[in-house]
């Protein structure tokens, strides 16, 4: 199978980004590949070409720049955040669009980021059963110091290259759902992966990716059309290899009840003073006061990163955090009630036109990007630079796709 230099250019951009971030050059990465990526297309004079359609995804971006920049002049957002907000939101979003290969035959790159995957994976089980990340020695993030603590804790959550157990918790998500839709030739590869993401999905213990992929898992069988020979066979070799551990080891099926269980018992005894579950929906639950205090800013927004000015002060469900964990809040707050709506709109108009068009690709990003949106309730993804990058390969490569599909049609 040969290989082009564009189907590696992906993997190559998200492995550079993963290391950067480690050291605290992740900004520097992002804009520097882009510069590069710029100049590239200019002197093949690609760029000339440009033709940029508009649609709801940059509508919203652009609103939220303006919004930002008054934020800079009412002191809601600084320099730094708006730096930090073209970086995120324009850069990362433009290089991929430039980097993404050029037809919709995808499966060579998506091939190679499910070795990535794999590669995580097998990490995870080392990681999981040494009690130790060796990346602890690399990173230079705060998150070395929650991944030093989790060492000494009797219940660890591998987290493998991805600093935490959620973000982990993501890319094994996509890692399914790539699968999903681009699977192995031989039905014992597929079975083998599965197994193995899903088990590390199973010991880092994220409630909310348990729930996302239980979701896509509805999905998929609802929309069964039919059960193929492969998937009768791949059903078969797990209940025989299921079969074969729980006779080896009949406490199996106790062990893996006791870690789901005991991840989600709390939440109905706690209910929001699990400092989980409150900080992140009960800091939601207290926007409408927000907006009824402040209607000009809750209908327009306050800026990037303005969420720790003043909401987080007087709105946080526990006081002392700094962070809402829930992207909907963000985007409340930081977007306001009309950017709210505008990325609405869009993730509305992005899923009915992959499901329009209803290829592997199409649906791979569908559904991946829906499990992002059932991981934003809990989780700020786009604070992540990593897990926001795997975010921003769906909408760019289903807007690409739908946008091919329509080129060719016409």
């Amino acid at each position: 199978m040969k290989i082009s230099y564009k189907d590696i250019l992906f993997p190559l951009y998200f492995i550079g980004l993963l290391i950067s971030t480690y050291v605290r050059f992740g900004e520097y990465f992002i804009a520097a590949i882009l510069l590069v990526v710029v100049l590239l297309n200019i002197k093949r004079k690609n760029i000339y070409n440009l033709k940029i359609k508009k649609n709801y995804w940059l509508i919203f971006i652009f609103y939220y720049f303006v919004v930002s920049v008054i934020g800079l002049v009412t002191g809601y957002v600084g320099v730094k955040n708006l730096i930090e907000f073209v970086l995120k939101y324009i850069a990362m979003p433009a290089t991929l669009y430039f980097i993404m290969p050029d037809n919709n035959n995808n499966s060579k790159m998506f091939g190679i980021i499910k070795y990535m995957i794999l590669i995580s994976v097998l990490y995870g089980f080392v990681e999981y059963f040494l009690r130790y990340n060796f990346m602890v020695n690399v990173v230079q993030l705060n998150n070395r110091i929650w991944m030093q603590e989790m060492m000494a804790l009797s219940n660890y959550q591998p987290c493998s290259f991805f600093l935490h157990y959620n973000y982990y918790g993501c890319v094994l998500v996509a890692g399914i759902v790539l699968n999903r839709y681009f699977p192995y030739q031989k039905t014992i590869s597929n079975v083998v992966y599965y197994l193995l993401t899903i088990l590390q999905l199973l010991f880092c213990q994220s409630r909310i990716c348990w729930i996302a992929i239980g979701v896509i898992s509805i999905y998929w069988l609802f929309t069964s059309k039919k059960i193929t020979s492969k998937t009768v066979k791949g059903i078969g070799i797990v209940l025989i290899v299921g079969a074969t551990i729980i006779i080896y080891d009949p406490t199996v099926i106790s062990s893996i009840i006791k870690i789901i269980s005991s991840r989600f018992t709390k939440l109905f005894v706690y209910g929001f003073e699990d400092g989980s579950l409150g900080q992140r929906l009960g800091t939601l639950s207290n926007w409408p006061d927000y907006f009824n205090n402040n209607i000009i800013k809750g209908i327009l927004g306050t800026g990037y990163q303005s969420i720790s000015v003043d909401y987080m002060q007087q709105y946080s469900y526990f006081m002392g955090y700094s962070t809402a964990d829930c992207e909907l809040t963000v985007y409340l707050v930081e977007t306001g009630l009309i950017g709210t709506i505008i990325v609405l709109v869009a993730i509305y108009s992005f899923i009915k036109a992959q499901m329009k068009q209803g290829t592997k690709v199409n649906m791979f990003c569908l559904v991946c990007l829906t499990g992002f949106l059932i991981e934003c309730f809990t989780l700020d993804i786009v604070s992540n630079n990593i897990v926001f990058c795997l975010m921003l390969l769906c909408i760019v490569l289903g807007t690409q796709s739908v946008k091919l599909h329509k080129k060719l049609r016409n």
